[in-house]
């Protein structure tokens, strides 16, 4: 059983199978992927105080995690993570078409914190562009 677990046995993370690659991600990939996907989420939908129910409809959207709780902290953290870079700009010149989505997360990934890249570029490229498409303005 491929499983990543944080904290204690009392608040179990167990990362689900993503539909993009044809076997389990790496346990540390997958960690970092539902705190990168739910910090940049939260962040670009304006969600500073993280409710269940938001959570649960992320968890619907990306399928991180088995109990949509485990996704409190890493939305909390999206200030941390994501408030000293510019996405409305990136994203607005998305929207407009003015830039790719590869040139998107480029520029996302060249003003983030090393520690959030996770997986393969093409992962990443999809998990943004998955969020870029679902929020309408920043």
């Amino acid at each position: 059983m491929n499983v990543s677990r944080l904290a204690s046995d009392q608040y179990p993370v167990v990362v689900k199978h993503h539909p993009v690659n044809d076997g389990e991600l790496n346990p540390k990939h997958s960690i970092k992927r539902f705190i990168f996907v739910t910090s940049l989420w939260c962040w670009m939908n304006h969600i500073d105080k993280p409710t269940a129910y938001a959570m649960e409809e992320l968890n619907d959207r990306f399928k991180l995690v088995m109990r949509s709780k485990a996704l409190l902290f890493p939305a909390a953290m999206s200030k941390m993570v994501w408030g000293k870079i510019d996405l409305a700009t990136i994203h607005t010149r998305y929207r407009q078409r003015k830039i790719r989505i590869e040139d998107a997360v480029s520029e996302l990934m060249r003003c983030a914190p090393s520690w959030v890249r996770y997986d393969s570029d093409e992962l990443l490229l999809r998990d943004v562009e998955a969020i870029f498409r679902s929020v309408k303005t920043v």
